[in-house]
């Protein structure tokens, strides 16, 4: 049976490939090289903002686009050229945190 190479790979970051102590095993490393050498683009999604991802992106060599901040924003390629980006509006932002107070 052939095997099915993924167009493309969306990795979470914290306790998925990075160690709880938040290092890179060259295991991970290793094989996220292989996927990109094969021509799967390697993308990471994450809560953290694009300037905390950087270094990883550039440790990783990656070339795609980047989810940050649980979705709210979109960057591209390693000169992080934001894609996308949805701000919450201050009525929003101010009702959650009425609600998170009273949880």
């Amino acid at each position: 049976m052939p095997r099915i190479r993924p167009d493309a790979i969306f990795l979470d970051i914290d306790g998925t490939i990075l160690r709880s102590d938040h290092s890179l095993s060259e295991r991970v490393s290793s094989a996220i090289h292989r996927l990109s050498d094969a021509g799967t683009l390697v993308c990471l999604a994450t809560g953290r903002s694009w300037e905390a991802l950087k270094p990883l992106y550039d440790k990783l060599e990656l070339a795609g686009p980047t989810v940050c901040y649980n979705g709210a924003m979109i960057v591209e390629g390693p000169e992080g050229r934001v894609a996308s980006e949805q701000d919450m509006n201050e009525e929003v932002a101010r009702t959650v945190i009425v609600e998170a107070r009273l949880r």
